[in-house]
């Protein structure tokens, strides 16, 4: 089988992280604007939740960061555990 398959999950799972990440800057954007709240007013997390009605997006994008962050580190040590095919000889006793 070929290894590089096991990469095109990643490659997935960033692409949708992507177009969350995407949707969710711009409905923030959207919403702010729509409210004209001054992008200062929410420059910590506290005063985000507070300020911001409109969290779904933000919630999909943190729950993007919670499994799947123990999904890319098991493809990374597959990577480097996989072993080379001159490793895998078995030789007679010596004697």
């Amino acid at each position: 089988m070929d290894t590089r398959l096991m990469y095109w999950p990643a490659v997935a799972m960033a692409a949708l992280t992507f177009i969350v990440w995407l949707h969710m800057y711009s409905r923030r954007v959207a919403q702010m604007k729509r409210e004209r709240i001054h992008p200062q007013a929410v420059a910590t997390s506290a005063q985000l939740s507070a300020r911001l009605t409109d969290s779904a997006s933000a919630d999909n994008f943190r729950n993007l960061f919670e499994l799947p962050v123990l999904f890319m580190k098991y493809i990374c040590s597959n990577r480097t555990q996989r072993t080379e095919p001159s490793a895998n000889r078995t030789f007679p006793p010596s004697g």
